[in-house]
């Protein structure tokens, strides 16, 4: 945010010093400086919003226990969407009710049967998150606080579970 500022006054600088003020030595190296300053903010912008400039992946891992005891009777449901069928929707039952993943290019579905009894969701999720404070200073957005990259979603299933699939 404060970068679009400095693109700002840095503009508007360069204009008044070159154009609405007497050309003295002054003036035109205030505006050498504004100059400056808009290129250097203008190619940190284009860096951090085509190649993420001082932004990391981070990877987060949340575990989701599923509910045994619900309308769905231990099933879960798989339909793949899309007219490649790239993309896979999973209706599965929580303690909340019933829930189902999102049918996005980003989003990745594995089922996974195991002998075991506890029946979980498995979440990692990956994003782009700035490397210090200062850099968020500088680029931080609030509506783009983070920008997903991939969510992975693997079901582990035991094999009392039922995986109905279409």
């Amino acid at each position: 945010m404060v970068n679009l500022v400095i693109l700002f006054l840095s503009v508007i600088g360069f204009f008044l010093f070159f154009t609405a003020m007497k050309p003295t030595k002054l003036h035109q190296g205030l505006g050498i400086v504004c100059l400056l300053l808009f290129l250097g903010s203008l190619t940190f912008a284009i860096l951090n919003e085509a190649y993420h400039y001082g932004m990391k992946e981070v990877e987060t891992t949340t575990k989701v226990p599923l509910a045994k005891d619900t309308k769905m009777k231990n099933i879960v449901f798989v339909q793949s969407v899309g007219t490649k069928k790239e993309e896979s929707v999973v209706v599965y039952p929580t303690k909340k009710g019933i829930e189902k993943t999102a049918p996005d290019a980003e989003v990745k579905n594995h089922i996974v049967k195991e002998s075991g009894k506890e029946a979980f969701l498995e979440q990692k999720t990956t994003y782009w998150d700035y490397n210090n404070d200062v850099i968020r200073f500088f680029f931080h957005f609030p509506q783009k606080e983070r920008e997903v990259t991939k969510i992975q979603n693997e079901f582990y299933i035991p094999s009392s579970w039922h995986v109905m699939e279409k």
